[in-house]
C-alpha cells in the first residue's frame, strides 16, 4: 500500500506499507518516506512537492516511479503548477523499493533508461488556422483550436471564432473581465519553462470605446500581469496592467515577468516588469500554475489575433 502524505506543498512525501492480506495488518517501511525532498539534504532543491506516486514495472523488468512534483524558482516559489516526474527504482526480492538510490529525484539521474519514444511537441507558433475536428460541440477544439488551449469557467463559444477572419483568432469582448472568476473571453496555454517569451500580433481596430484586448500571464482572477490595448476617447492605447490581490497598478530583486509592446514587431518597449513571486502558488494558493493567454473584455467590439508565439530557453 502506497500513499501520499504531508499535503501538496514542500512537505509532500510518499510512504509504503506491506501485508500478506489485503485487509491487513500492514507493516510500514522502517525507512519511510521512500520519496521526499522535505529533508536537510533536499530542502533547497528546485524540485519540491513530490507525491501521488505510482510504481510500474517496465517490459525489461526494471522498476520505475511516476509521481507529481513542481519546479521552483527563487525563494522556493513555483509558478508552473504540478508536473509529472519519473525516477528509477531498485526493488530487490524480499526488500523494500528504493527510489533513485536515496529517495530523492534530480533533473539528471544516472540509470539505465527506457527506450526513447518521440512525442509530438507543441508548435512554437500557433497560426490560428481553422481545422475541423470530430469533437464535442462544447469545447475549444470544436471551434478549431488545437488541444492544449484552455479557458476559465464555462465559456460562451459564440465569442470565439477562427472562421470570421481566415487565419486569425477573433475574440468578441464581454463585460466579464479577467478579474472575475466566471467566464471572461479568454484562451490560454500553460507556461512550461521558467524562462520564456510569449508574443502575439493583435488587430484591435474594432474595439469599442472602453474595451480592451491583449495578452496575459494569468495565475488567478486576482493575480495576473497583462499587456493590453484599450480604446479611449476614440484612440487606441497600449498599456500594462498588474493585478496582485486587491492591488491593481496600470502604467509603465530576482526574476520578473516583463510586459512589452511593439508596433512594428521589431522594436519592443517595456511597459512594466513585476516579480514572479506574486503569481506563485506559495503566495496566492492553488496548484494549477500560470497560463499564458489572450483576452478581450468590454461592452462591445472584438479583437483579432494573427498568431501566438511561445519560445523557451
Amino acid at each position: 500500500m502506497m500513499l501520499a502524505e504531508g499535503g501538496t506543498e514542500h512537505g509532500h512525501h510518499v510512504n509504503i506499507l506491506r501485508s500478506k492480506s489485503l485487509f491487513g495488518p500492514y507493516e510500514p517501511n522502517p525507512a519511510n518516506p521512500i520519496l521526499t525532498h522535505f529533508s536537510t539534504k533536499m530542502q533547497n532543491s528546485n524540485i519540491q512537492g513530490l507525491g501521488h506516486a505510482d510504481l510500474i514495472q517496465a517490459p525489461d523488468s526494471s522498476w520505475w516511479m511516476i509521481c507529481l512534483g513542481y519546479r521552483t524558482s527563487g525563494y522556493l516559489l513555483h509558478v508552473m503548477g504540478r508536473e509529472t516526474m519519473l525516477a528509477p527504482v531498485r526493488w530487490n526480492k524480499n526488500e523494500w523499493p528504493v527510489v533513485n538510490g536515496n529517495g530523492t529525484i534530480a533533473i539528471d539521474m544516472k540509470c539505465n533508461t527506457l527506450p526513447e519514444v518521440p512525442m509530438p511537441l507543441d508548435p512554437v507558433r500557433e497560426e490560428f488556422k481553422y481545422v475541423k475536428r470530430d469533437v464535442p460541440a462544447d469545447s475549444y477544439s470544436s471551434i478549431g483550436l488545437p488541444w492544449g488551449w484552455m479557458s476559465i469557467g464555462n465559456p460562451d463559444y459564440s465569442r470565439y471564432s477562427l472562421t470570421e477572419r481566415e487565419g486569425w483568432l477573433r475574440l468578441h469582448t464581454t463585460s466579464t473581465p479577467l478579474d472575475a472568476a466566471t467566464s471572461p473571453t479568454f484562451v490560454a496555454r500553460r507556461q512550461t519553462e521558467l524562462r520564456f517569451s510569449a508574443t502575439s500580433l493583435i488587430d484591435a481596430s474594432h474595439l469599442a470605446e472602453g474595451s480592451q484586448a491583449g495578452i496575459t500571464a494569468y495565475a488567478a482572477p486576482q493575480n495576473h500581469y497583462d499587456v493590453m490595448v484599450e480604446r479611449k476617447n476614440g484612440r487606441l492605447f497600449a498599456k500594462s496592467n498588474i493585478r496582485v490581490g486587491t492591488l491593481s497598478h496600470t502604467g509603465q530583486p530576482k526574476d520578473y515577468y516583463y510586459m512589452q509592446v511593439s508596433t512594428d514587431g521589431k522594436s519592443f518597449a517595456t511597459l512594466a516588469k513585476m516579480d514572479f513571486r506574486y503569481l506563485s502558488t506559495e503566495v496566492i494558493g492553488g496548484f494549477t500554475g500560470v497560463m499564458l493567454g489572450l483576452f478581450a473584455q468590454g461592452e462591445a467590439g472584438y479583437a483579432d489575433f494573427d498568431w501566438f508565439e511561445y519560445t523557451t530557453e
